[in-house]
């Protein structure tokens, strides 16, 4: 099945030469390539591809990219082997850094897709990364692989996959309207998978037994709401910190609470709401006083106090959200919180 979209502007065109299709079937019986064209003329019909720097196969092994990935890597490994002279060459530290930036980060980008290949296939990837860290540490051919790993701190690229899956997929989870959002956490044909062990299961599947050991709890991650209108229209609100002049070491806290009350008195008109967020030892909570109205949330434990104090703030933005007022003043006596929103830098 092959799908084509035609420009919606005339002056917008595909190029013949850059344009190809890929029959992607692990059918054993015959299934014949699409037929499709462009301009009225045929679309090369290709075994593989590169998109966005990887390869793809018809048949999904990955194989392809991955030897093309060990020349890539073995390339950037003899710039190590030039620094890492045991006359003039850089110190361990130094060696590390540049394996983990000249061929590490060729290994780990595309993982989460190449990480379905076969383990026959993966494994070739493998050689790659004991060579960096002998190179790096000066270590011996006949070195023990798990000491390499200890004394680089460095995990094997099979748990260093892992890792980075669980990152991207915690990640996703607070973004459902992502168009992987459904394949990763609803998957389809799992019972298959089950019962046919020799079938490489998908993403969301193969994650399963990864969360669960990595005690990661899905529901406590929060849903990112994407909003219509672009930060970068919004009004920026203003920001009053006439109070940090004062040291509360220093400062009866009855001029403290003298000059707030001025600055209340400035904007009279305004809705105030008081927001704070705390931690004690395992307890993390946040609260948002509106009035007498009051909100309050349970954070997981290993929550920052800066976490705290933001969810209170989310908290205050949430009663502005159902509320018919239009102006409000939100009091936190969160500098770091204030002054983060205030740069925009999150």
């Amino acid at each position: 099945m092959g799908i084509l979209a035609t420009p919606k502007f005339s002056s917008l065109k595909f190029s013949n030469s850059k344009t190809v299709a890929m029959h992607f079937c692990n059918k054993k019986k015959l299934h014949l390539d699409p037929k499709l064209k462009l301009y009225n003329s045929p679309i090369k019909v290709v075994k593989e591809t590169k998109f966005l720097g990887l390869i793809f196969d018809s048949k999904l092994t990955f194989l392809p990219h991955i030897k093309m990935l060990k020349t890539k890597c073995l390339k950037a490994l003899d710039i190590l082997k030039v620094v890492s002279s045991t006359d003039w060459g850089a110190d361990k530290s130094i060696l590390l850094n540049l394996y983990r930036s000249l061929v590490r980060s060729k290994l780990d980008y595309g993982s989460i897709v190449y990480g379905s290949a076969r383990k026959s296939y993966i494994k070739i990837l493998d050689t790659i990364h004991h060579q960096g860290l002998r190179l790096a540490l000066g270590a011996f051919r006949t070195s023990p692989v798990e000491s390499l790993y200890v004394e680089a701190n460095e995990p094997s690229l099979y748990n260093r996959r892992i890792k980075l899956g669980l990152q991207y997929l915690t990640k996703l989870k607070a973004f459902p309207s992502n168009p992987a959002y459904d394949c990763v956490f609803n998957p389809l044909y799992e019972e298959i998978f089950e019962k046919h062990v020799n079938k490489i299961p998908p993403f969301g599947i193969r994650m399963k037994p990864h969360i669960t050991s990595a005690n990661i709890d899905l529901e406590e991650i929060a849903s990112v709401d994407i909003p219509q209108t672009p930060p970068w229209l919004l009004p920026k609100p203003k920001f009053i910190f006439d109070l940090l002049k004062y040291k509360k070491s220093d400062t009866n806290h009855l001029l403290i609470q003298q000059n707030f009350a001025e600055i209340r008195a400035k904007y009279q008109n305004h809705k105030t709401i008081y927001t704070d967020g705390s931690k004690d030892e395992d307890k993390v909570a946040a609260a948002a006083v509106f009035g007498q109205r009051a909100a309050t949330l349970h954070l997981p434990s290993t929550s920052s106090i800066f976490t705290a104090e933001a969810r209170g703030i989310i908290l205050a933005l949430q009663f502005i959200g159902t509320s018919n007022e239009n102006k409000f003043l939100i009091c936190s006596d969160s500098l770091s919180c204030l002054l983060a929103i205030e740069s925009e830098k999150f």
